[in-house]
């Protein structure tokens, strides 16, 4: 083949690819992401009384709506990325699939619920890519769950029944959060960090992100992580049991009848409210150094610690 056959059948090739892009592309939006800003659906008051909310790689917003009714906007991503539809009371929110070029820009958009919290009960949302985020709404009979695989999950300024949180690599973070019934957080790899929660319960675990519980009241608490620290400070409930594999366990103003901390390989530190005499401490160390308490006592308040190889430091506010 010549060489002018070669340059032709090239530009042939390139011309035909060309058209192919063109032919394929020919209905895509091309203007900038962060443009974009529509409302999908509105509701009156009293319609919509459950969510259910899945995207793939859209951030999940909800928030307590300025009026009765309920709303969805979109933000960062064509209309026709999200379908809403109402089945019965339940809002119903799903994300299609983004189109090439969507993914190939790597846009990222967002999808705000704007929910009435008298009306809603219940709540479910999750994202595979996308943070999930809750904020202001105030119902002691709402139940939420949330979830990412690899987005953050967060919850503040929050008043409900119970609190389900889940992320496999991102964190998971509440703050002024207040509920009836029990509080749940999982994370394979994230941070969990708490602050100033009041709950019935309060079941914390990541396989080997840190655990951080700040201000926190319950009837019991229950922190545990594979080879993350654990951190407490001014945790207070009937019961308290921390469990880590290789991290260490720091506890300031630490005030529960009954306490519980085990780990294999970390270091623990204690700070207790009251007085040594309040406790009968059980304390084991195989390796490391135990300072600040000895075994033994009658208090009515119980305290475990025991480690394979890290060592135990204890000490009280009276």
């Amino acid at each position: 083949m010549s060489k002018r056959s070669i340059v032709f059948l090239i530009i042939g090739i390139v011309l035909v690819v060309l058209g192919l892009f063109v032919g394929l592309t020919a209905g895509w939006d091309y203007s900038v992401a962060g443009d974009r800003y529509a409302t999908a659906a509105d509701f009156e008051p009293g319609q919509v009384t459950a969510v259910r909310a899945e995207t793939d790689g859209l951030e999940i917003r909800i928030y307590e709506s300025w009026d009765d009714g309920a709303e969805v906007d979109i933000g960062g991503v064509a209309e026709s990325r999200v379908h809403v539809a109402l089945e019965g009371e339940t809002l119903v929110l799903r994300e299609t699939k983004a189109s090439f070029l969507e993914r190939l820009l790597g846009r990222k958009g967002y999808v705000v619920l704007w929910l009435s919290a008298g009306d809603v009960t219940e709540v479910r949302a999750s994202s595979s890519s996308g943070d999930v985020a809750l904020s202001g709404m105030l119902n002691p009979e709402l139940t939420i769950s949330l979830a990412s695989a690899s987005g953050d999950v967060s919850v503040y300024d929050t008043q409900a029944a119970s609190l389900c949180m889940e992320s496999d690599s991102g964190g998971i973070y509440a703050g002024e959060v207040r509920l009836l019934n029990e509080l749940r957080t999982s994370s394979s790899s994230g941070t969990v960090a708490l602050s100033t929660v009041r709950c019935d319960g309060a079941q914390v675990s990541a396989s080997s992100g840190g655990l951080s519980l700040r201000d926190v009241i319950s009837s019991d608490v229950t922190a545990e992580t594979t080879s993350g620290s654990v951190w407490l400070d001014d945790v207070r409930a009937e019961s308290v049991r921390v469990s880590s594999s290789s991290g260490s366990v720091d506890a300031w103003q630490l005030d529960a009848s009954d306490i519980q901390v085990k780990t294999s390989s970390g270091s623990v530190q204690l700070e207790l409210e009251g007085r040594r005499e309040d406790y009968a401490v059980f304390v084991s160390s195989s390796s490391g150094r135990v300072s600040g308490v000895e075994p033994g006592g009658d208090g009515d308040k119980a305290l475990s610690v025991s480690t394979s190889s890290g060592s135990v430091d204890v000490s009280f506010t009276g």
